[in-house]
């Protein structure tokens, strides 16, 4: 079974409470996710990454972390635990947060503070203040299918993808009039699962250690990319060659 030629795409997200059926038909589960970054690669060609920061608040007036905090609530999402883990995305991010957007602190540090403080911290960089550069969910969604065109493909793989990542992508693609519809989606824990890699566990970054690929910066949107892509390039140079039988020369 081989792999399809495609980008490999991530996603990390806020993270959801309570949805009622009124928001959420059933069935559509994940629908009301809200993106915080997207990272994708080609994996069977040399291509520049496509990353991007993503600010599920774009165009909200808040000016106090409890307005934000209430803007997560009216969003279905976890404040506390949604900021906690998007600092972590941040501060693990390489090349994303330096002193200077901190207050003079330093990235790993600043990840430890309060969920108040990192709150107000987003509230400046949303308010113009030096910080790092999100988009609007539509607009990264948009590139993402802009980057897969350009690179003449049309397929997205994603590690649990079909239970996580097309789903919320999906919804983006609704909320802001985008058609996702064309893009071949490929889900590669079943793909994986069916090729039997012969592994005790098929969470990636398990995965890609029982690969002998190492160790990577995991649960950041395009380091979980490029290593999902890793290891399609790993997977697909380790299968066999499809022999084509001996030639048969006809009788003249």
């Amino acid at each position: 079974m081989s792999i399809p030629e495609g980008i490999c795409v991530d996603l990390e997200t806020t993270l959801g409470g309570r949805v009622p059926d009124t928001v959420r038909p059933k069935g559509q589960k994940r629908l009301e996710t809200r993106v915080l970054e997207i990272g994708a690669t080609c994996w069977h060609k040399k291509v520049p990454d496509y990353q991007v920061l993503v600010n599920p608040l774009h165009g909200m007036r808040l000016k106090t972390p409890e307005d934000m905090f209430a803007a997560l609530r009216d969003m279905h999402q976890r404040p506390d635990a949604t900021i906690g883990f998007w600092s972590k995305v941040l501060a693990r991010r390489a090349n994303t947060l330096t002193p200077a957007m901190l207050n003079g602190m330093a990235p790993d540090i600043w990840e430890r503070c309060t969920v108040k403080n990192k709150a107000r911290d987003f509230l400046r960089w949303f308010n113009g203040e030096k910080g790092p550069v999100f988009k609007p969910e539509g607009e990264a969604l948009a590139g993402l299918l802009q980057y897969t065109r350009e690179h003449g493909e049309t397929t997205w793989l994603a590690h649990n993808g079909r239970s996580f990542d097309f789903k919320i992508l999906q919804g983006v693609a609704e909320r802001n009039g985008l058609d996702i519809g064309r893009v071949q989606q490929v889900d590669t824990l079943h793909l994986f699962r069916k090729i039997d890699l012969k592994v005790q566990s098929y969470s990636q970054p398990k995965l890609y250690a029982s690969l002998g690929l190492g160790v990577y910066n995991a649960h950041v949107a395009i380091d979980d990319a490029r290593a999902l892509a890793k290891i399609c390039q790993h997977v697909s140079s380790k299968a066999p060659t499809k022999s084509t039988g001996p030639s048969v020369q006809k009788p003249v």
